[in-house]
C-alpha cells in the first residue's frame, strides 16, 4: 500500500473540515500539511463522499432560516415608512421602491435561482384597524413552488428533531410518573378509602424499574394505613410503611451514621445527646466501596421513594415532589438524670422563627424552597423523643404528639402553619429517615440521582 492510500483517510478528513470550516485557521494548516506531502495531487484532496449528504442538509437548513429570518424581518418593518419616501405617496408607491421589490443583498445571485424575480406587492390595509396589513402577491406560483419544494428536503429533517423533542418528551413524562407516582389511579371506584385504594396502588409495591432480584426482595412492602390528623388536612400519618425486617435493615444500615448533622455541626440540637447521621450518597458511596452490602442503600433510596409517594398522594398534589434531602439521623441520650431541653428546638422547616414577635420569615439562610417534610420512624426502643406539632408560631407549647415506632411515617407542610420538635431522648438510640421535598425541581436533590446511578452501576456490574 502506497503512502498516500494509508494516508487518505486523514487527507480527506482534512478536506472535510475545510468543507465544514472554511475560515477556521486549523483547517486551513492542516489542508496545507497533507497538499505538501509527497505524492499527494488535487484529486486525492476531497471531501469524504459519506459526509456529504449530512453537509448538503446543513446547507440547506441554513438556506431555509436565512430565508425564514428574511421574511421575518420584512414582516416585522413591513409598515414602516421609509425615509426616502415622498410625502403622500401610498403603500404601492414606497413599496415599489422598496426592499419588497428586491431581494436581500446577501442572497445568492445565481442565474438557476432567480432571486431578482420578485413581484410588486399589491397592499391593502385594512382601513377598521391602522394596526393590520394585508399584501397579495409578495411571493409569485413559482417562488411558493420552490419553497413547498424545500418544505418536502427538510422533512427529514423535521422528522428527526420531532423524534428526538418526541423521546425528550417521554423522558419528561417517565419523570412525571416516577415523581407522581401515587396519582389517585382512574380505576378507582368512588367512595373507596385509603386502605382500599392502597390495596391497589404502587404503595403496596416498589416501583417498576427496580431490579427484581430474589436476594433483595423488593417486592416485600406492607400496605400503609393512612390516617390523617382531622383538625389539620396539611398534616398526615401513615403506618405500617415499612415492615419489621426493613427497619431491622434500615437500623444496620444506621450503623455507619458518623457523629455530626452533615453540616460540620457535631451537636446541631443539644449536647445531651450524640447526633449521627448518614445521607444517602454517602450510603451509595460505602456500598461502592465495599463497606455496606447494597441491599441496604438501595432499601434507603427505596424506603425514601416510598414516602414520597405516598405523600404526594396523600396531599393530593398535582405538580411533582422532588426530593430536597434525604437525611437517616439518629440520636442517642446521653447519661444526664434530668433534661428540661429539647432533643430538637420547635420550629419551621423554610423560614425563620423570631420568638419575641411570633413571625416566621421565609428568608435565606432558611430553606425557603422546601415545601414538605416528613420522618420514617425506625424504631422504638428508647425513652422519650416523641415528635410534637406547637400551637402556633406564638405558642410553641405542645399541641399534638407522635411517637415514634418501625415503619411510621410522620409528614406535613414546611410552612409556618406546622411548627414543631422532638422531645428529648432521656434513653436509648432514636433512628429514623428525615426527608424534605419540594415542589422547584430547581432545587432538587441531585445527590439522590447520584445514589440511584451508583447503585445501578453496581447491579449492572455484579
Amino acid at each position: 500500500m502506497s503512502a498516500v492510500n494509508a494516508s487518505l483517510p486523514a487527507i480527506q478528513a482534512s478536506a472535510t473540515q475545510l468543507q465544514l470550516e472554511p475560515h477556521s485557521d486549523v483547517a486551513k494548516k492542516n489542508a496545507v500539511f497533507y497538499r505538501q506531502q509527497h505524492g499527494v495531487t488535487r484529486k486525492d484532496f476531497i471531501p469524504r463522499e459519506d459526509v456529504q449528504p449530512l453537509i448538503e442538509s446543513m446547507d440547506l437548513e441554513h438556506s431555509f432560516m436565512h430565508v425564514l429570518d428574511e421574511l421575518s424581518g420584512h414582516l416585522e418593518q413591513f409598515g414602516e415608512e421609509r425615509q426616502g419616501g415622498e410625502e403622500g405617496q401610498d403603500d404601492a408607491e414606497l413599496l415599489d421602491n422598496d426592499f419588497l421589490a428586491n431581494p436581500p443583498a446577501n442572497m445568492p445571485q445565481t442565474e438557476e435561482w432567480e432571486w431578482q424575480e420578485w413581484n410588486k406587492p399589491e397592499i391593502v390595509r385594512f382601513t377598521t384597524d391602522p394596526d393590520r396589513l394585508l399584501a397579495d402577491n409578495v411571493l409569485s406560483q413559482d417562488q411558493c413552488d420552490k419553497l413547498l419544494e424545500l418544505a418536502k428536503d427538510v422533512q427529514p429533517l423535521i422528522e428527526s428533531m420531532d423524534l428526538e423533542h418526541s423521546f425528550m418528551h417521554v423522558l419528561d413524562e417517565l419523570s412525571g410518573h416516577l415523581e407522581q407516582f401515587g396519582e389517585e389511579r382512574q380505576g378507582g371506584e368512588e367512595g373507596q378509602d385509603d386502605a382500599e385504594l392502597l390495596d391497589n396502588d404502587f404503595l403496596a409495591y416498589p416501583p417498576a424499574n427496580m431490579p427484581q432480584t430474589e436476594e433483595w426482595e423488593w417486592q416485600e412492602w406492607n400496605k400503609p394505613e393512612i390516617v390523617r390528623f382531622t383538625t389539620d388536612p396539611d398534616r398526615m400519618l401513615a403506618d405500617n410503611v415499612l415492615s419489621q425486617d426493613q427497619c431491622d435493615k434500615l437500623l444496620e444500615l444506621a450503623k455507619y451514621c458518623k457523629e455530626g448533622d452533615g453540616y460540620q455541626r457535631k451537636a446541631p440540637h443539644t449536647y445531651n445527646e450524640l447526633f449521627e447521621e448518614l445521607n444517602i450518597l454517602d450510603a451509595a458511596k460505602k456500598s461502592q466501596e465495599g463497606e455496606v452490602v447494597p441491599e441496604l442503600s438501595q432499601l434507603y433510596i427505596n424506603a425514601s421513594r416510598r414516602s414520597r409517594d405516598a405523600i404526594a398522594k396523600e396531599f393530593n398534589l398535582q405538580t411533582p415532589l422532588y426530593f430536597s434531602y434525604t437525611h437517616l439521623v439518629c440520636r442517642t441520650a446521653k447519661h444526664v438524670v434530668e433534661r428540661r431541653d429539647l432533643s430538637h428546638h420547635v420550629h419551621s422547616d423554610n423560614c425563620i422563627l423570631n420568638e419575641a414577635t411570633g413571625d416566621c420569615d421565609k428568608v435565606p439562610p432558611a430553606y425557603t424552597w422546601r415545601d414538605y417534610s416528613a420522618i420514617m420512624y425506625l424504631n422504638d426502643e428508647f425513652e422519650g423523643g416523641d415528635f410534637f406539632y406547637a400551637h402556633s408560631t406564638k405558642d410553641l407549647s405542645p399541641e399534638e404528639t407522635v411517637s415514634p415506632k418501625c415503619g411510621r411515617l410522620v409528614a406535613f407542610s414546611a410552612g409556618k402553619e406546622n411548627m414543631h420538635g422532638v422531645l428529648a431522648v432521656t434513653k436509648g438510640r432514636r433512628c429514623a429517615v428525615a426527608l424534605w421535598f419540594t415542589l422547584d425541581p430547581n432545587h432538587k436533590e441531585a445527590t439522590f440521582s447520584m445514589a440511584e446511578e451508583i447503585l445501578h452501576e453496581i447491579k449492572t456490574v455484579s
